[in-house]
């Protein structure tokens, strides 16, 4: 082109400015988004525990049965109670009815005819009216406190059946049928099925505030050959002293892809 006196092609493009990131690939687990050892509230002999590690439970699915037989008993004998008072409640409601009357007659005959009736008299009767009320209330007293016991007793018996508290997986069984187990004994430990969580430990060199304004993160699977986006993030900002790392949480809610608990997993952050 030159020799031939011709300008050569020269193909320009205008310099662009832009902000680049350094992404490093880091290293996590997933776990699952709830995980509960499921525990009696009463102690009692287990009369039924059918399930089995691996089997799927729904939320409301009973685990296990105590023996519910004393608490039974106890509750026939609160409502016998409950009557007994009632019945208190009334005959001093009469008494208080008669003690009011009373006053009544002895308050108008001596505005009938001064004298009839002596003050002392009246201020009697006005006295004992006090006390009947004084009575009267006390005894519904004892009949609220009478209730309260027998609504007690009922939550006492449906903590007998324990329930499962979510959907999810038995992944332990921690008594059998024919055990004792005190109030907070384990009886099986349940994973939530559905949304997982993965949890990355994360240097204190990357920046938190970056971080906390990700809209997206991609978890990646190598072993299943998975990759799954989440848009819920989470950083806590609280960075162990000796490992000098916090914690990233991203949920995970695709329910195309079969991921569980201890599976290990990566992700590109900036």
């Amino acid at each position: 082109a030159f020799a031939q006196d011709q300008p050569p092609e020269v193909r320009v493009k205008p310099v662009e400015f832009k902000n680049t990131e350094i992404r490093r690939i880091v290293t996590g687990s997933l776990r699952a988004y709830r995980r509960s050892d499921v525990a009696s509230q009463e102690p009692g002999l287990i009369v039924k525990a059918d399930r089995r590690e691996g089997q799927t439970v729904k939320k409301g699915d009973v685990l296990a049965v105590l023996d519910a037989r004393r608490l039974k008993i106890e509750i026939e004998q609160a409502e016998y109670d409950i009557q007994i008072k009632l019945a208190v409640i009334e005959q001093r409601k009469a008494e208080l009815a008669t003690y009011q009357e009373e006053l009544n007659r002895r308050t108008k005959s001596q505005g009938l005819a001064p004298g009839a009736v002596s003050e002392e008299a009246v201020r009697r009767a006005k006295m004992v009216l006090a006390v009947a009320k004084s009575v009267q209330k006390a005894a519904e007293s004892d009949y609220e406190l009478a209730r309260a016991h027998f609504d007690l007793l009922k939550v006492r018996l449906d903590d007998t059946v324990i329930h499962a508290p979510f959907d999810g997986n038995i992944v332990r069984k921690l008594a059998e049928t024919g055990e004792w187990v005190n109030p907070g004994s384990p009886i099986i430990t349940l994973i939530s099925s559905g949304a997982i969580e993965a949890v990355f430990d994360v240097s204190e060199n990357f920046s938190i505030q970056r971080l906390q304004s990700l809209k997206t993160i991609t978890v990646n699977s190598k072993e299943r050959n998975i990759q799954v986006e989440s848009e819920d993030i989470s950083v806590i900002p609280d960075v162990d002293p000796r490992s000098r790392r916090y914690i990233l949480i991203a949920l995970l809610k695709s329910k195309e892809h079969f991921l569980v608990s201890g599976l290990s997993v990566t992700a590109t952050i900036p």
